[in-house]
């Protein structure tokens, strides 16, 4: 341990790689949905977001069958890229809601990547092109309950100038512009049953596995502890086996009410990453004289 430590000191590095937040919003100093960073897109007039700042966004289905609405943000400037094995990007949604227990629907969640052009308006009804229709990147839509109906699905978002501008939910997308990643369909008997005004956490993770390709996990905990439902699924539709995507700028959540209404107040959104750092030449040079250093310390004691 000694030895390890005074590597660890030489190189003036530490001795693990730990996650950070890069983006975090608790909804108390937003002004408006209206401006950046966050814009709402609904698929119909009875969908609908309001910002009630200290207490949340509220995101409401009001009436009707197979209504989503959507939040979307860019949290980067510069798209984050998992470029080693072992980087990891983790979106978290601290949501409670109403009536998710009666309703077939399930919540939506994505992590994408604008292309250089970011949302830069408000949405009502699916509509196409724009400034969202070449995202990529991936989405999944979460159950809500066992009633037989919406399974959980992963998939990746293929983008294209046709594509409807919805981000994380299939059925308003147009056909061609997302795939479903190979066996990521769990059956609705599996979902938790979500109560209502209860606090849930909703963690989204994309994990670089190297040429076993993208690990996409999504984990709802009732609070921070329990865990109530978690899917796990592999995306290896890349070069070689790789994960298709690992850019990310842009974040997407929401809920799909099959049966209306269906109601859900976000209390707090944060995405965290673990990036692996990648040695400069310097670095190299440093680690050779925290080993010169080992070995001189080690023939000094003998």
């Amino acid at each position: 341990m000694k030895r390890l430590s005074l590597v660890a000191l030489t190189l003036g590095m530490p001795l693990a790689v730990l996650a950070q937040t890069v983006y975090t919003d608790d909804f108390t100093t937003d002004g408006s949905l209206a401006t950046p960073p966050w814009y709402n897109i609904s698929s119909s007039t009875t969908a609908s977001a309001a910002l009630n700042p200290g207490v949340g966004l509220a995101l409401t289905v009001s009436s009707g069958t197979g209504r989503d609405q959507q939040e979307v943000a860019q949290f980067s400037g510069t798209p984050i890229t998992l470029a080693s094995v072992g980087d990891y990007l983790t979106f978290t949604v601290h949501f409670s809601g109403t009536g998710m227990a009666a309703d077939t629907g399930g919540l939506l969640v994505g992590l994408l990547n604008t292309q250089g052009t970011p949302a830069n308006a408000n949405e009502v009804t699916t509509a196409t092109g724009g400034a969202t229709a070449n995202d990529t990147g991936y989405f999944g839509i979460m159950g809500y309950n066992t009633t037989a109906g919406t399974s959980t699905k992963f998939y990746t978002r293929q983008g294209g100038v046709a594509a409807a501008n919805e981000l994380g939910y299939y059925s308003k997308m147009t056909a061609g512009t997302f795939v479903q990643i190979t066996g990521a369909s769990f059956p609705a008997a599996g979902n938790a049953i979500l109560a209502d005004s209860t606090a849930y956490t909703l963690s989204y993770t994309i994990l670089n596995n190297g040429v076993s390709g993208n690990v996409i996990t999504a984990v709802i905990k009732n609070g921070a502890n329990t865990t109530l439902d978690s899917w796990t699924s592999t995306d290896n539709s890349g070069v070689g086996g790789a994960g298709l995507y690992n850019s990310f700028d842009e974040i997407a959540f929401g809920n799909y009410g099959k049966a209306g209404p269906v109601n859900l107040n976000i209390t707090q959104v944060q995405v965290t990453d673990l990036i692996q750092p990648v040695p400069e030449p310097a670095t190299f040079a440093l680690a050779g004289l925290g080993m010169l250093g080992l070995v001189m310390v080690r023939r000094a004691r003998r």
